[in-house]
This record gives structure tokens, C-alpha cells and sequence, in this order.
């Protein structure tokens, strides 16, 4: 499957899905080079540093900037963010224009995904957290959630989340 070039990248997003105005979304980024930059593991919980602190602020800010958006539950690890979000615009918005290189649309999960990538970066610089290293990997895990089982099962597993790494980290400790 050819995917489209943007500039001098190719676009990892599925031409067709990013017309979407109604759904629900898991929505994964990772840090770059998976570094531990937003906290640590304690115990059964994490300690999220400063720049964790500022990404989970973010992410709990979404909706305040769009009002058809609803951020249904979220997670901040060492190294990557889970946000379960859900957009459900009214049906009489006209339908969402295709997004391309330099014309984002207000309101897709590619515009909510870099503007929360771009105001967390930004705060963390300014607070003198990292100088000009790149804190985010390019792109972003996005997964369609089709059911109210399925939006069940992904809030479940996005709150739970810190529980499962932590029991994954001991059993390779353990091995």
C-alpha cells in the first residue's frame, strides 16, 4: 500500500482515516528514543517528573480547547502516554476536509495529537528540562476503538497500564 509523501516525508497516516469526526481513539506517543523523561516507577505507582507533570496537565486540557472532544482516560508512563479521547462532533458539521502537509484541521486527532506534542514541548523547554534534544518520537500510535466492549476494555487496560508494566518489569528482572 503506497502511502502519500509529504514534503520530503511520507505520511504514516491512513489517507481515509483522517476525515473521522465521530469515534473513539487510543491514541499512544512515545518519548524520544523511549527515554524515561515524564517519571519513574515506585512501587505500584510512578513518580512523574516535572515534564510528566506537564504532559498529564496537557493532556487533561484537550477538551478546554475543543469543545467536541472528550478525553475519556489517560495514562502517563516513564516513557509513553495512553490517551483513550473521543470526538463527537455533531452530525451537522460539515464533513472534515482532508488533512495535508502544512493544512491541518482543526479538531482531527492529528491536529489534537501535535498541538499536545507542541504546547508539552514547549512548556518543558521553558522550564529549562531539555535544551534541544527532540522530546517526542515522530508520529503516533492511533487505534480505532469500534464497540462500547471495546471502549470498555481499552479504558480498563489505559488505567490499569502502570500495574501492567510494572508486573512486566519484574518478570524480566526476574528471567
Amino acid at each position: 500500500m503506497s502511502r502519500k509523501r509529504t514534503g520530503n516525508r511520507r505520511s504514516v497516516r491512513l489517507p481515509w482515516r483522517d476525515s473521522v469526526r465521530r469515534g473513539v481513539f487510543l491514541v499512544t506517543v512515545c518519548t524520544y528514543d523511549r527515554r524515561p523523561s515524564l517519571g519513574m516507577y515506585r512501587g505500584v505507582s510512578i513518580d512523574l517528573t516535572d515534564a510528566g507533570a506537564i504532559a498529564d496537565d496537557c493532556i487533561r486540557q484537550i477538551p478546554l480547547h475543543n469543545v467536541y472532544v472528550r478525553v475519556i482516560a489517560r495514562s502517563v508512563q516513564p516513557d509513553h502516554i495512553h490517551v483513550l479521547v473521543e470526538l463527537c462532533y455533531p452530525m451537522h458539521e460539515p464533513a472534515i476536509i482532508m488533512e495535508s502537509f502544512s493544512n491541518p484541521v482543526p479538531g482531527s486527532i492529528a491536529t489534537i495529537v501535535r498541538s499536545m506534542k507542541s504546547a508539552v514541548t514547549n512548556l518543558v523547554r521553558q522550564k529549562g528540562l531539555i535544551v534541544n534534544n527532540p522530546f517526542w518520537q515522530r508520529g503516533y500510535d492511533l487505534r480505532a476503538i469500534r464497540s462500547k466492549r471495546g471502549v470498555c476494555a481499552v479504558r480498563t487496560y489505559v488505567e490499569r497500564n502502570t500495574i501492567i508494566h510494572i508486573r512486566r518489569l519484574s518478570k524480566r528482572r526476574r528471567n
